[in-house]
């Protein structure tokens, strides 16, 4: 049993923050899979990488500018042509881990961060355009972004992104529960880690470098230990009282909460198969992905006492070379949580990570001695600030090939 399985065993998923064609069509993504991994993450830096260095995209980044293809439209049809073939392969992990694993992140456009009715927008549309169950779509946490969020916790696996401090998570939270009173979708809360170290470690002491990320991940992990789904919540989920959505014309019997129907000749469904009439597509009957317990034969079951929400651990790249290459890894292997990892740390961890038990103990402490030299709460807010830009400047980037591209 290798490392990823051990961690699995002890209530933690990894999960891939990669992704590329080559990956894909040669089979490496099947393999990461059947070495444990349970999941993927994307985001603008790492489709830029894939687009400009895979061959196996010009080809069809040609025939698409042939075709009159804006640069936007062809990194959307070529990014979301991975994540739903991505989705595929990790399809069986969703349906056997009861819709709680085998997602595939997808980010919206970077220049929406703070607009609030343009990611819901967008959000919607990339899930109906990826047409796949197991999609989950990543919003940053900013103050519009956390209201999306609340408006999106029924309809859509969200992935809150570029979170830097424990006082977002509580916000994402709050905003998630008021949202998701009769349906309920996967979250996960992606806590950026080396970032933090890299940001602070020249205001302390050398005794106190590189703790601070993991200490804040632990005390984080330790707090959310007692935020749990309360029954009557659960009972909400599972027995949701029927709707009359005027605008878009569900019963609401279907658990949808009436935001996924769409009355056109395209959409309509004709009755058949058992669904209700509510999610195929065409003759194929393929399922738009809202209502999947109906498409997939099985109804996604919680308990009380779990999680509302995940913790995953994003930014786990070392980059620090003193500090040791699964430093984000070893420390914070908890359950009900994700690690999504390069491929680099991924196969570092393999090599020779250590799977241990989290252990919180020393967590406040090592937090209240950094506080002594350091504004955490100033940190985390420029490290948001600065992470958006990375992205939007990833994002353009990606444009501007596209554009220059022959």
């Amino acid at each position: 049993m290798n490392n990823i399985q051990q961690v699995r065993l002890l209530g933690q998923q990894i999960w891939l923050d990669s992704l590329s064609r080559s990956m894909i069509i040669k089979g490496e993504l099947s393999e990461k899979m059947r070495q444990g991994v349970c999941g993927v993450t994307t985001n603008p830096a790492i489709f830029l990488s894939a687009i400009k260095n895979d061959e196996l995209y010009h080809a069809q980044m040609r025939t698409l500018k042939a075709e009159g293809k804006t640069a936007k439209e062809i990194y959307e049809t070529m990014a979301c042509a991975d994540v739903q073939a991505a989705c595929d392969i990790f399809l069986m992990e969703y349906q056997y881990s009861n819709g709680n694993a085998g997602f595939v992140s997808i980010e919206v456009d970077p220049a929406l961060a703070n607009d609030e009715d343009g990611t819901v927008f967008e959000a919607r549309r990339l899930q109906q355009k990826i047409n796949r169950p197991n999609v989950m779509i990543k919003i940053p946490a900013t103050e519009a972004g956390i209201k999306a969020v609340q408006r999106l916790a029924g309809e859509c696996h969200i992935n809150t992104t570029l979170i830097f401090s424990p006082e977002t998570v509580y916000q994402i939270e709050k905003a998630f529960y008021a949202g998701c009173p009769q349906s309920h979708r996967r979250l996960v809360a992606s806590v950026f880690l080396s970032r933090i170290d890299t940001a602070i470690d020249s205001q302390l002491p050398a005794e106190l470098q590189g703790k601070t990320a993991v200490a804040m991940a632990q005390s984080l992990y330790q707090e959310m230990q007692s935020h749990t789904i309360p029954a009557t919540l659960i009972n909400a989920w599972q027995n949701p009282e029927p709707q009359d959505d005027e605008e878009d014309g569900c019963c609401g019997g279907c658990g949808c909460g009436g935001h996924h129907h769409h009355h056109d000749d395209e959409h309509e469904c004709c009755g058949g198969g058992g669904c209700g009439g509510h999610h195929h597509h065409d003759d194929e009957h393929e399922c738009c992905g809202a209502c999947d317990e109906h498409h997939h034969h099985f109804t996604p079951t919680y308990q009380a006492g779990t999680p509302l929400i995940n913790l995953l651990w994003a930014s786990t790249a070392t980059k620090n070379p003193a500090y040791s290459d699964t430093l984000y890894i070893d420390n914070l292997i908890g359950k009900n949580t994700v690690n999504t990892l390069p491929e680099k740390a991924l196969n570092a961890f393999l090599e020779h990570g250590k799977v241990a038990e989290i252990n919180c103990s020393q967590a406040d402490k090592i937090l209240s001695q950094v506080a002594q030299y350091a504004d955490l709460s100033a940190v985390a807010k420029d490290l948001q600030i600065k992470g958006l830009q990375q992205f939007q400047a990833a994002f353009d980037e990606i444009l501007a090939f596209i554009e220059a591209f022959e």
